[in-house]
């Protein structure tokens, strides 16, 4: 009964959309100079050279198959800047479909009991865009001894690192600068865009600008307060690794397991200490949750970090394949961990077992069952290779506005 109320609790907080948010990212997307691009340059007209060169060389050339090889990491390139960029046009249509509204969203439990909302293209657990956008409708008056929340926010978005309390002096001796921006959203933008999760840390500029301004306002803005490295910290417990407890934030004292990892990478361009936080922090989430290279590179075609977007496909996969290799260098007992319960599980599945279920510490029961391949996918007839039938998958795009 308590998922229920606790749906019924979510669903029933109202939210809207902050106009100033909006207004700077049309802004920025009218702007062709730091818009995210449509399209990889002369796109079309690379892959037919790579198609013309793969058809006039024999199958088991060797030239064919790096050809073919180019050409897929050309495409994955394609596919990863336009799916950024039909989730940023995508939230802007949301917000203006919903600003001067309030409005709610629907909420599921998944089969560990983990709540979620709709995938509505504007809610607060979708990207750093989104989470910039959407505020709560109903606003409060911030007690004094609160402030610390929102600089602690602030902190968080811009990718300070340290302690909480390290973290909200640092922060609030950013207050020039914060201000700086809030006046000036477009002179600025290069500047604040710098934040890992620009869009948020934007909002909260503005939300502090106008709360020093009039200590009476009442702030909407959505200060985030997440449980941090939760799965290491459940690998750690069931390995009964102290050295790793410690690592991931167990005990009085604080160690930044993401900055660790970041700052260990090699990168053939300078990335600033904040960046490469967020790229080690955006590699631990699927690693926590048993995906491995392809998970992670895959999130990292979603992030508009600069030093992301310079790299093609098969870097960003090799950056994934450094980033594991560091996680599993630093966390012996997470890389073991995660070998031990695919091992366990292979040996339920080698028994004809495909479901497995308990109860929690609170509850609920969990049902896991095998994920299994449809492999039934409708595919059109594109053309003829070597006199053979060749057919594509049919990939649906969100129509993009003009």
């Amino acid at each position: 009964m308590q998922w229920v109320n606790a749906i019924h609790a979510l669903e029933s907080v109202g939210y809207r959309v902050n106009l100033e948010v909006l207004k700077i990212a049309e802004v920025i997307e009218k702007d062709k100079s730091r818009r995210l691009p449509d399209s990889l340059e002369d796109f079309e007209e690379r892959v037919k050279t790579f198609d013309d060169l793969t058809g006039s060389l024999d199958k088991e050339d060797p030239k064919r198959k790096e050809a073919e090889s180019d050409r897929k990491e050309l495409v994955n390139a394609q596919k990863a800047i336009r799916s950024r960029r039909s989730t940023f046009t995508r939230a802007i249509k949301r917000a203006n479909e919903k600003k001067g509204s309030i409005f709610y969203h629907r909420v599921f439990a998944d089969y560990r009991g983990r709540l979620y909302l709709t995938n509505s293209g504007l809610s607060y657990q979708g990207n750093d865009l989104q989470r910039g956008l959407i505020e709560f409708a109903q606003g409060r008056k911030v007690a004094e001894a609160d402030w610390k929340f929102i600089w602690l926010h602030l902190a968080n978005t811009w990718g300070l690192k340290g302690a909480w309390e390290q973290r909200v002096a640092d922060a609030e001796s950013m207050q020039s600068d914060v201000l700086r921006y809030a006046q000036s959203l477009v002179e600025t933008y290069d500047e604040w865009s710098q934040a890992p999760d620009k869009w948020q840390f934007i909002r909260t500029c503005l939300e502090i600008r106008d709360l020093l301004d009039n200590p009476d306002h009442p702030s909407h803005l959505i200060c985030e307060l997440d449980q941090s490295t939760s799965a290491l910290q459940h690998m750690a417990l069931v390995m009964d690794d102290p050295k790793m407890m410690k690592q991931v934030n167990f005990g009085p004292d604080y160690t930044d397991i993401y900055q660790i990892i970041g700052d260990s990478l090699e990168f053939d361009v300078e990335v600033s200490p904040q960046h490469r936080r967020k790229i080690a922090k955006s590699a631990l989430i699927p690693f926590g949750y048993g995906s491995g290279v392809k998970k992670i590179a895959e999130a990292y075609d979603e992030l508009d970090l600069p030093c992301l977007m310079v790299m093609t496909y098969k870097e960003r996969f090799h950056l994934a394949k450094q980033v594991e290799k560091k996680i599993l260098k630093h966390l012996k007992s997470a890389g073991k961990y995660k070998n031990q319960m695919k091992k366990l599980a292979g040996e339920l599945l080698s028994t004809g077992k495909d479901h497995f279920f308990w109860k929690t510490a609170s509850g609920f029961e969990v049902h896991h069952y095998k994920q299994t391949e449809v492999k039934e996918r409708e595919r059109v007839l594109i053309g003829q290779v070597d006199g053979k039938d060749k057919y594509a998958k049919l990939v649906a795009y969100e129509p993009q506005s003009q």
